[in-house]
């Protein structure tokens, strides 16, 4: 397993920082080239839609071509979707192929190391090993992250703001080469055979097999509600002048992400449950994204409280990670079902980024920011008592069929 474990780790790490050496400048650098915050939605919305129809597919393509080689494919395609962008000047036509090869080669991404490593672990019977494997790897990539999102926004972004997507981009195709290279580790399992393409048969097994795991997907929503609008606009929410300053932000939000990832620890061998860390870390991020929001004129204050939005939203990706994971019965169907969760994901996100970009024109950021939090936190908590309503349900027909 520890040979298993590193190559996750190695593979993760790489994927992780070519997205966060561009992270913190992206939206600064296409407003800067010309593009309107409506044309920036419009990239934003692009990327989401072609990862709605192409989610699904990605994830079946990954349990059936091998995980590492849909790695390879993806590092060359988000690659070039970078490229594409940095080296073009304004123009709609380039905007769109930018969204979406950067779209496609996420798809192709999203889901398929975790699904790999999950698999790994289910083979070794060793299932329980994933809370300290996502753990560790947010220690390992929290310190990287502030360094090398703080070398793109505040070194490399003030010499040109495409320059942090041009090495973004070189990260890619590292990556690419590397899974390329490691594509034999797809195999070192024999108990775990590809299977044949077959889709009607292979989506009844996973409506049999994997039903909860599909329920948690609903559960999973009002997150993208509370969280997603935040996470792309948090660099135009707190940027103020003309020099690129995010740098500083990456950094602190690093800090945290290390700081959350020991906390995670502390707490899963106390309670040891995802579920609980699950539902108060999101309640956690809808009360603090509201409180960021209204005290926007407060600029360290606000920016404290959004700090700490990051801490329980880093808890929440890693309890929510796991549980789903560990929910996923059947293994050759596991990034298929991951993609699921993904598609919808992405089907949600667009329609919250238009309902956000609707919002922010008129009312501003920080009101779309609360409007969308509050949402977010009612339907959750209907969710959640509707879920129990019917597990009660449940048990009571199963005693009175007992009896």
């Amino acid at each position: 397993m520890k040979k298993y474990k590193n190559i996750y780790y190695i593979l993760s790490i790489l994927t992780t920082i070519a997205v966060v050496i561009w992270d913190g400048t992206i939206y600064i650098f296409m407003h800067k080239v010309g593009y309107s915050y409506g044309q920036i939605n419009l990239f934003l919305s692009i990327f989401w839609i072609i990862t709605f129809f192409t989610e699904i597919p990605s994830g079946y393509i990954a349990d059936h071509v091998g995980y590492l080689r849909t790695l390879s494919i993806s590092g060359f395609i988000r690659a070039l979707g970078l490229i594409i962008l940095a080296l073009s000047s304004k123009s709609l036509f380039v905007l769109v192929l930018s969204g979406i090869f950067t779209a496609l080669g996420d798809s192709l991404q999203s889901g398929t190391l975790t699904s790999w490593i999950s698999n790994r672990a289910k083979s070794e019977n060793d299932m329980d090993s994933l809370n300290h494997i996502y753990s560790t790897l947010g220690i390992i990539t929290s310190p990287l992250n502030m360094l090398v999102g703080f070398l793109g926004a505040n070194i490399l972004a003030n010499i040109s703001l495409n320059l942090p997507i041009i090495m973004g981009a070189v990260l890619f195709i590292i990556s690419g080469l590397l899974s390329l290279f490691l594509i034999k580790y797809d195999k070192s399992n024999k108990d775990v055979q590809r299977p044949k393409f077959d889709i009607i048969n292979d989506f009844k097994t996973i409506k049999q097999n994997d039903f909860n795991a599909l329920k948690l997907i609903i559960i999973f929503v009002p997150v993208i509600m509370i969280s997603v609008a935040p996470l792309d606009q948090w660099q135009l929410f707190f940027q103020h002048g003309k020099k690129i300053m995010t740098g500083y932000i990456v950094v602190l939000m690093g800090i945290m992400g290390m700081l959350a990832s020991y906390v995670y620890r502390r707490l899963i061998n106390k309670i040891k449950s995802e579920w609980k860390i699950f539902i108060v870390s999101t309640v956690m991020m809808a009360l603090t994204i509201i409180a960021t929001s209204l005290f926007k004129q407060y600029y360290l204050i606000s920016l404290v409280i959004f700090l700490i939005n990051v801490l329980f939203g880093s808890l929440e990706g890693t309890a929510q990670s796991v549980y789903f994971q560990k929910a996923i019965n059947n293994e050759t169907t596991r990034a298929t079902v991951v993609s699921i969760y993904n598609a919808v994901e992405a089907g949600v996100t667009v329609i919250v980024l238009g309902l956000n970009g609707y919002l922010a024109d008129r009312y501003g950021l920080g009101m779309a920011w609360i409007v969308l939090a509050i949402l977010g936190l009612i339907f959750f908590v209907a969710i959640l008592v509707l879920n129990r309503k019917l597990l009660i349900n449940k048990k009571h027909k199963n005693k009175i069929k007992k009896r």
